[in-house]
């Protein structure tokens, strides 16, 4: 098992072309599946179908008023725009929130100083991640637990968009 720097992370925005929002210091990403209970009477234990998954995650750091890449991001959440985030945990690996909604935008300020940003977002839709990471969340995928309980089971139907 490799571990990762988060040095080499970064959040990009996407509008026709990559750019990288400049001063992130760190990223989230909050992936959950509620599974709906589906147990009958007569049943000697619970059982689970799939339901909806969701993926909510924040990124933050340095305030930069001149940084046009974080005033895209201001402008999108004050219009209501959807946004394409790449999640990036590597110098190439990464986490593609296809279509994300910007939901909490708060800028801050230390008595040192320091001008902060935090963004938050739902990911609406598709979910996707490139090679390298464990993870995989679509649009009518199955989240269950194996059935001999060791792990997670997913069975994901391709969507095109």
């Amino acid at each position: 098992m490799s571990a990762l720097s988060g040095t080499a992370g970064s959040v990009v925005y996407f509008n026709g072309a990559d750019t990288v929002i400049g001063e992130v210091r760190e990223w989230t990403l909050d992936l959950s599946a509620t599974p709906i209970d589906v147990t009958a009477f007569g049943e000697a234990a619970e059982r689970y179908i799939s339901n909806i998954n969701r993926a909510t995650g924040s990124f933050s750091g340095n305030l930069d008023p001149s940084n046009a890449v974080q005033g895209s991001v201001r402008s999108d959440y004050l219009n209501g725009a959807n946004v394409r985030l790449l999640l990036f945990h590597s110098g190439t690996e990464y986490t593609d929130a296809l279509r994300a909604h910007v939901t909490g935008y708060g800028p801050t300020i230390s008595v040192d100083g320091k001008a902060g940003i935090e963004y938050e977002f739902q990911v609406t839709g598709v979910l996707d991640t490139s090679e390298g990471l464990e993870l995989l969340l679509q649009e009518d995928a199955d989240l269950l637990l194996m059935e001999d309980g060791s792990g997670i089971r997913t069975d994901v139907r391709n969507q095109s968009f």
